[in-house]
């Protein structure tokens, strides 16, 4: 009697290895699709935003630093965000400058004069 060995043939590895590859190139392509930043989220949360309401300006430091200080920032404060609203004055004429989320003061030039809105102190005008 002759036994006969039946050898059936097996699947390529490589169908396993395919379908991991798919799988992490539209991972990829997912993740890549969410990592745009969205502009009204970046507006809305950050500390210093430009707003197009005047003409822009090269504004003095120590002239923005004292109108800072009036408006209610602190030392520390004025260190971190004068920098970006002097930024903000000079591309667009205009500032918002935000505490926690929540705008605390704006700034705007218009003809020689710094006009400063902060919810401590009011509105009032420097004149540069």
């Amino acid at each position: 009697m002759t036994a006969t060995l039946s050898v059936r043939p097996r699947a390529p590895a490589t169908a396993p290895f395919r379908v991991r590859v798919i799988t992490g190139v539209l991972l990829l392509a997912v993740l890549a699709g969410c990592s745009g930043t969205d502009r009204a989220f970046d507006r809305a949360t950050g500390e210093v935003n430009s707003i197009a309401v005047g003409d822009p300006v090269d504004i003095d430091a120590m002239v923005l630093a004292r109108a800072m200080l009036r408006a209610g920032f602190s030392h520390e404060e004025i260190l971190d965000k004068g920098p970006g609203i002097r930024r903000s004055l000079a591309s667009s004429g205009g500032a918002e400058a935000r505490r926690r989320g929540t705008i605390v003061a704006l700034f705007s030039h218009k003809e020689g004069e710094l006009y400063v809105t902060s919810a401590q102190s009011g509105t009032y005008v420097v004149a540069l």
